[in-house]
C-alpha cells in the first residue's frame, strides 16, 4: 500500500473538510476551505516540505473536519429512522428477534450516536426486553408437586431454578438496563436534534 506524503495529507483532510461542511453552500464551502489553505501554506513555510510530522501537528492544530463544521454551523444530520432506533432494540426481540437486528443495523449506521452509544445500544441487553418477559413467562426451570396416598407430598424442580429473592433482583436488572440505554439513545437525539 503506497505511503501517504505530507501533500497527500493535506488534499484527504480538505476533501473531508469539504464531506462535512457538504449542507452549506457552494461558495461558503469553498470560502473555508480557501481560508484553511492559506492557514495550511504559512504554517508550513518553515517545514520541510516532506515532513509528515509537522503535517499532522498542523492538521491537528486546525480541528477535525466535523469540529470546522460543527464551528461554521453545520448541524449534524439526524437520520430520518433515528427515532425508532431506541424502541426497535428495547421491543424489537419480540417481533422473533428481527426488531431487535434492525434495530441494532440502524443504530450503527446513524450518525447521530457516538461509538460509546452504540455499543452500549448493542451490548446491553442483546434482544431487549425479550430475555426478562421471556422468564416472566416461565421459561426456563418449572417445578411439580404430587401428594402421597398418606398426605405428604413431594415437589421436583427440573431445569434452572434460583432463589426467588435473586431472581427479583436479577429481573429488576434485566428489565432496568435495557429500559435505561433505551431513554438514554432517545434522550441523545433530542439533544442532537435541538441543537
Amino acid at each position: 500500500m503506497k505511503r501517504l506524503t505530507a501533500d497527500d495529507m493535506v488534499r484527504e483532510y480538505l476533501k473531508r473538510v469539504r464531506a462535512a461542511l457538504e449542507s452549506l453552500s457552494g461558495s461558503r464551502r469553498e470560502e473555508i476551505v480557501l481560508e484553511l489553505e492559506q492557514h495550511i501554506r504559512d504554517a508550513r513555510q518553515g517545514l520541510n516540505p516532506d515532513d509528515e510530522a509537522g503535517i499532522v501537528g498542523i492538521l491537528d492544530r486546525l480541528g477535525s473536519p466535523g469540529e470546522i463544521a460543527q464551528a461554521s454551523g453545520v448541524i449534524p444530520s439526524s437520520g430520518k429512522f433515528d427515532i425508532w432506533v431506541p424502541w426497535a432494540l428495547l421491543l424489537g426481540g419480540l417481533v422473533f428477534f428481527v426488531g431487535w437486528l434492525v434495530g441494532v443495523g440502524l443504530l450503527w449506521s446513524s450518525q447521530t450516536w457516538c461509538l460509546r452509544d452504540k455499543v452500549l445500544g448493542t451490548v446491553i441487553w442483546p434482544g431487549g426486553l425479550f430475555l426478562p418477559l421471556s422468564v416472566l413467562l416461565g421459561v426456563g426451570g418449572a417445578t411439580s408437586c404430587t401428594v402421597s396416598s398418606s398426605g405428604a407430598s413431594q415437589c421436583h424442580s427440573s431445569g434452572f431454578v434460583m432463589p426467588w429473592p435473586l431472581g427479583i433482583i436479577i429481573l429488576i436488572v434485566v428489565v432496568a438496563a435495557p429500559v435505561t440505554v433505551a431513554v438514554h439513545l432517545d434522550r441523545v437525539r433530542r439533544h442532537r436534534l435541538a441543537a
